[in-house]
Protein backbone atom coordinates (compact mmCIF):
# COMPACT_ATOMS: atom_id res chain seq x y z
CA UNK A 1 0.00 0.00 0.00
CA UNK A 2 1.55 3.58 -1.16
CA UNK A 3 1.99 6.21 1.77
CA UNK A 4 -1.64 8.00 0.47
CA UNK A 5 -3.79 5.10 0.31
CA UNK A 6 -2.19 4.20 3.62
CA UNK A 7 -2.81 7.28 5.31
CA UNK A 8 -6.28 7.88 3.60
CA UNK A 9 -7.66 4.58 4.60
CA UNK A 10 -6.16 4.01 7.91
CA UNK A 11 -5.58 7.95 9.02
CA UNK A 12 -1.72 7.05 10.20
CA UNK A 13 1.80 6.36 8.14
CA UNK A 14 4.60 5.32 10.52
CA UNK A 15 8.14 5.45 8.27
CA UNK A 16 10.76 4.48 9.75
CA UNK A 17 14.54 6.16 9.62
CA UNK A 18 13.52 9.04 7.81
CA UNK A 19 15.31 11.81 9.74
CA UNK A 20 19.61 11.43 10.65
CA UNK A 21 21.38 12.79 13.57
CA UNK A 22 22.15 15.54 11.93
CA UNK A 23 18.25 16.47 10.82
CA UNK A 24 17.20 15.94 15.01
CA UNK A 25 20.47 17.02 17.47
CA UNK A 26 20.08 20.66 16.12
CA UNK A 27 16.29 20.61 17.87
CA UNK A 28 17.78 18.47 20.99
CA UNK A 29 20.70 21.56 21.07
CA UNK A 30 17.65 23.91 21.55
CA UNK A 31 16.20 21.86 24.44
CA UNK A 32 19.63 21.54 26.36
CA UNK A 33 19.85 25.23 26.52
CA UNK A 34 17.04 25.67 27.46
CA UNK A 35 17.54 23.10 30.77
CA UNK A 36 20.47 24.64 31.23
CA UNK A 37 19.29 28.02 31.46
CA UNK A 38 16.48 26.72 34.29
CA UNK A 39 19.33 24.77 35.74
CA UNK A 40 21.16 27.73 36.25
CA UNK A 41 18.58 30.08 37.29
CA UNK A 42 16.46 27.47 39.48
CA UNK A 43 19.73 26.72 41.05
CA UNK A 44 20.50 30.58 42.11
CA UNK A 45 17.23 31.12 43.18
CA UNK A 46 17.52 27.66 45.38
CA UNK A 47 14.99 25.64 44.01
CA UNK A 48 17.26 22.89 43.10
CA UNK A 49 20.85 22.17 45.12
CA UNK A 50 22.56 20.28 41.85
CA UNK A 51 22.05 21.53 38.25
CA UNK A 52 23.33 17.87 37.26
CA UNK A 53 24.95 19.25 34.34
CA UNK A 54 26.62 16.22 33.67
CA UNK A 55 23.41 14.13 32.14
CA UNK A 56 21.63 14.27 28.87
CA UNK A 57 18.37 15.64 28.46
CA UNK A 58 16.82 12.78 28.88
CA UNK A 59 17.74 12.50 32.62
CA UNK A 60 18.79 15.80 33.66
CA UNK A 61 15.54 17.58 33.07
CA UNK A 62 14.06 14.47 35.34
CA UNK A 63 16.42 14.96 38.29
CA UNK A 64 15.72 18.78 37.57
CA UNK A 65 11.80 18.29 37.80
CA UNK A 66 12.18 15.93 40.64
CA UNK A 67 13.35 18.76 42.99
CA UNK A 68 11.61 21.64 41.11
CA UNK A 69 8.78 21.23 39.18
CA UNK A 70 7.22 23.25 37.39
CA UNK A 71 4.33 22.29 34.14
CA UNK A 72 6.37 22.20 31.01
CA UNK A 73 4.99 19.26 29.67
CA UNK A 74 3.96 21.04 26.61
CA UNK A 75 6.59 23.54 25.41
CA UNK A 76 6.47 26.20 22.05
CA UNK A 77 7.20 29.86 23.45
CA UNK A 78 9.98 28.64 25.11
CA UNK A 79 11.63 26.66 22.80
CA UNK A 80 11.46 29.24 19.61
CA UNK A 81 14.25 28.86 17.43
CA UNK A 82 15.52 28.63 13.76
CA UNK A 83 15.99 25.40 14.25
CA UNK A 84 12.59 24.19 14.50
CA UNK A 85 11.81 26.44 11.89
CA UNK A 86 13.93 24.75 9.62
CA UNK A 87 12.93 21.22 11.31
CA UNK A 88 9.36 22.03 9.90
CA UNK A 89 10.52 22.83 6.35
CA UNK A 90 13.15 19.79 6.46
CA UNK A 91 12.49 17.95 2.58
CA UNK A 92 12.11 14.90 4.12
CA UNK A 93 9.29 15.31 5.86
CA UNK A 94 7.77 17.87 3.62
CA UNK A 95 8.35 15.31 0.51
CA UNK A 96 5.81 13.13 2.44
CA UNK A 97 3.20 15.90 4.02
CA UNK A 98 2.48 17.53 0.49
CA UNK A 99 1.44 14.19 -1.20
CA UNK A 100 -1.63 14.46 1.41
CA UNK A 101 -2.08 18.06 2.57
CA UNK A 102 -1.08 19.21 -0.93
CA UNK A 103 1.97 21.15 -2.41
CA UNK A 104 0.59 24.77 -1.57
CA UNK A 105 1.47 24.33 2.22
CA UNK A 106 1.78 26.42 5.71
CA UNK A 107 2.57 24.40 9.07
CA UNK A 108 0.31 25.73 11.96
CA UNK A 109 2.18 27.22 14.55
CA UNK A 110 0.74 25.77 17.28
CA UNK A 111 4.07 23.01 17.40
CA UNK A 112 5.06 21.78 20.57
CA UNK A 113 7.85 19.98 22.40
CA UNK A 114 6.93 17.25 25.29
CA UNK A 115 8.51 16.89 27.67
CA UNK A 116 6.97 13.43 29.49
CA UNK A 117 8.27 13.27 32.71
CA UNK A 118 9.12 9.52 34.32
CA UNK A 119 5.36 8.49 36.54
CA UNK A 120 3.12 11.63 35.71
CA UNK A 121 0.09 11.41 35.10
CA UNK A 122 -0.40 14.97 33.14
CA UNK A 123 1.72 13.88 30.29
CA UNK A 124 -0.43 10.88 29.87
CA UNK A 125 -3.24 11.73 27.33
CA UNK A 126 -6.21 9.33 26.85
CA UNK A 127 -7.71 8.60 23.80
CA UNK A 128 -8.77 11.42 21.18
CA UNK A 129 -9.23 12.87 18.10
CA UNK A 130 -6.87 16.21 18.25
CA UNK A 131 -10.38 17.71 16.95
CA UNK A 132 -11.69 17.44 20.13
CA UNK A 133 -8.89 19.86 21.37
CA UNK A 134 -9.53 22.54 17.97
CA UNK A 135 -13.18 22.45 18.90
CA UNK A 136 -14.27 24.90 15.69
CA UNK A 137 -16.89 24.59 13.66
CA UNK A 138 -14.60 22.91 10.91
CA UNK A 139 -12.71 20.54 13.24
CA UNK A 140 -14.36 17.37 11.92
CA UNK A 141 -15.14 18.46 8.33
CA UNK A 142 -13.70 16.07 5.99
CA UNK A 143 -12.76 18.50 3.56
CA UNK A 144 -10.37 19.99 6.19
CA UNK A 145 -6.97 18.50 6.55
CA UNK A 146 -4.75 18.98 9.89
CA UNK A 147 -1.60 16.52 9.13
CA UNK A 148 0.09 15.76 12.72
CA UNK A 149 3.66 14.61 12.04
CA UNK A 150 5.02 13.15 15.53
CA UNK A 151 8.76 12.75 16.04
CA UNK A 152 10.33 11.15 19.02
CA UNK A 153 13.59 12.76 19.71
CA UNK A 154 14.39 9.32 21.50
CA UNK A 155 13.21 5.62 20.91
CA UNK A 156 10.21 4.86 22.15
CA UNK A 157 8.55 2.36 23.50
CA UNK A 158 5.78 0.69 25.76
CA UNK A 159 7.69 1.70 28.80
CA UNK A 160 8.69 5.05 27.98
CA UNK A 161 5.31 6.16 26.82
CA UNK A 162 4.90 5.47 22.77
CA UNK A 163 1.63 6.05 21.57
CA UNK A 164 -1.29 4.01 20.45
CA UNK A 165 -3.78 4.57 18.08
CA UNK A 166 -6.72 2.98 16.39
CA UNK A 167 -6.19 2.51 12.54
CA UNK A 168 -9.44 3.69 10.51
CA UNK A 169 -10.99 5.74 13.12
CA UNK A 170 -10.35 8.59 10.94
CA UNK A 171 -13.65 7.28 9.43
CA UNK A 172 -15.74 7.65 11.83
CA UNK A 173 -16.32 10.91 12.19
CA UNK A 174 -17.20 13.01 15.11
CA UNK A 175 -16.71 11.45 18.46
CA UNK A 176 -18.67 12.55 21.31
CA UNK A 177 -16.31 13.08 23.90
CA UNK A 178 -16.20 14.13 27.56
CA UNK A 179 -14.06 15.88 29.75
CA UNK A 180 -12.37 13.53 32.48
CA UNK A 181 -11.64 14.21 36.28
CA UNK A 182 -8.13 15.07 34.92
CA UNK A 183 -9.27 17.79 32.68
CA UNK A 184 -8.20 15.74 29.51
CA UNK A 185 -11.04 15.54 26.49
CA UNK A 186 -11.89 12.15 26.18
CA UNK A 187 -14.84 9.52 24.03
CA UNK A 188 -17.85 9.45 25.41
CA UNK A 189 -18.19 5.80 23.89
CA UNK A 190 -15.89 2.87 24.24
CA UNK A 191 -13.32 3.26 21.46
CA UNK A 192 -11.44 0.06 21.93
CA UNK A 193 -14.45 -2.31 21.12
CA UNK A 194 -15.39 -0.78 17.77
CA UNK A 195 -11.11 -0.86 16.30
CA UNK A 196 -7.77 -2.32 17.01
CA UNK A 197 -5.18 -0.90 18.76
CA UNK A 198 -1.91 -0.15 17.11
CA UNK A 199 0.90 -0.12 19.67
CA UNK A 200 3.53 2.64 17.80
CA UNK A 201 6.83 1.84 19.43
CA UNK A 202 9.40 4.03 17.46
CA UNK A 203 12.62 4.30 17.58
CA UNK A 204 14.74 7.60 16.98
CA UNK A 205 14.64 8.98 13.46
CA UNK A 206 11.46 7.29 12.98
CA UNK A 207 8.24 9.85 12.13
CA UNK A 208 4.37 9.17 12.30
CA UNK A 209 1.83 10.88 10.40
CA UNK A 210 -1.84 11.41 11.25
CA UNK A 211 -4.46 13.11 10.90
CA UNK A 212 -7.39 15.19 13.12
CA UNK A 213 -9.70 12.59 13.03
CA UNK A 214 -7.57 9.56 14.24
CA UNK A 215 -7.70 8.04 17.46
CA UNK A 216 -4.74 7.98 19.76
CA UNK A 217 -3.37 8.06 23.20
CA UNK A 218 0.17 8.02 24.88
CA UNK A 219 0.82 5.22 27.34
CA UNK A 220 2.62 6.20 30.97
CA UNK A 221 5.75 6.95 31.19
CA UNK A 222 7.11 4.47 33.21
CA UNK A 223 10.97 4.52 32.94
CA UNK A 224 14.02 6.97 35.02
CA UNK A 225 14.08 9.35 32.00
CA UNK A 226 12.22 11.83 29.82
CA UNK A 227 10.70 11.03 26.64
CA UNK A 228 11.28 14.04 24.71
CA UNK A 229 9.06 14.19 21.33
CA UNK A 230 8.04 17.35 18.89
CA UNK A 231 5.16 17.47 16.76
CA UNK A 232 4.10 19.36 13.83
CA UNK A 233 1.01 20.30 12.30
CA UNK A 234 0.75 20.99 8.55
CA UNK A 235 -2.34 22.14 6.33
CA UNK A 236 -2.96 23.68 2.99
CA UNK A 237 -1.94 26.92 2.85
CA UNK A 238 -5.23 28.80 1.79
CA UNK A 239 -6.86 26.52 4.49
CA UNK A 240 -8.82 28.92 7.04
CA UNK A 241 -8.72 28.59 11.12
CA UNK A 242 -12.30 27.74 10.97
CA UNK A 243 -11.15 24.40 12.40
CA UNK A 244 -10.19 26.03 16.01
CA UNK A 245 -12.65 27.36 18.28
CA UNK A 246 -10.37 30.14 19.20
CA UNK A 247 -10.90 33.54 16.92
CA UNK A 248 -7.40 35.03 17.67
CA UNK A 249 -5.31 31.57 17.09
CA UNK A 250 -3.51 32.87 13.63
CA UNK A 251 -2.49 35.35 15.78
CA UNK A 252 -1.29 33.65 18.59
CA UNK A 253 0.43 31.03 16.77
CA UNK A 254 1.15 32.29 13.35
CA UNK A 255 1.85 29.54 10.62
CA UNK A 256 4.17 29.43 8.03
CA UNK A 257 3.78 28.92 4.21
CA UNK A 258 6.35 25.95 3.55
CA UNK A 259 5.56 26.42 -0.09
CA UNK A 260 3.81 27.61 -2.38
CA UNK A 261 4.49 26.80 -6.08
CA UNK A 262 1.96 28.87 -7.61
CA UNK A 263 4.30 32.25 -5.98
CA UNK A 264 7.50 30.93 -4.27
CA UNK A 265 8.47 34.43 -3.14
CA UNK A 266 5.22 33.76 -0.56
CA UNK A 267 7.20 31.25 1.21
CA UNK A 268 7.71 32.25 4.57
CA UNK A 269 11.36 33.19 5.70
CA UNK A 270 12.82 32.58 9.02
CA UNK A 271 12.81 36.59 9.67
CA UNK A 272 9.22 37.07 8.74
CA UNK A 273 8.25 34.41 10.78
CA UNK A 274 10.66 35.32 13.90
CA UNK A 275 8.74 39.24 13.38
CA UNK A 276 5.17 37.17 13.71
CA UNK A 277 6.63 35.41 16.73
CA UNK A 278 7.82 38.69 18.49
CA UNK A 279 3.99 40.08 17.55
CA UNK A 280 2.17 37.35 19.55
CA UNK A 281 4.37 38.07 22.87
Amino acid sequence: MSFVDQYREEGYVCLRNVLSEQDLNPVIGVISKFIDQKAKEWYAEGKISDKFEHLSIYDRWAKISSMHYENKGLMNLELFSREVYDLIRNPKLVQFVEQVVGQELAANGDWWVRSKLPHEDKTTYPWHQDSFYYGGQDAWNPDFHILSVWIPLLDVDTVNGCLQLIPGSNKWGRVPFQMNEHNHLVPAINVEEKGEILTMEMQKGDVLFFNQLTLHRSLPNLSEHVRWSIDLRYSPANQPFSWHIDPDFGKRFPNLIVKRPSDPSKETTWEQWYDRHLNRM
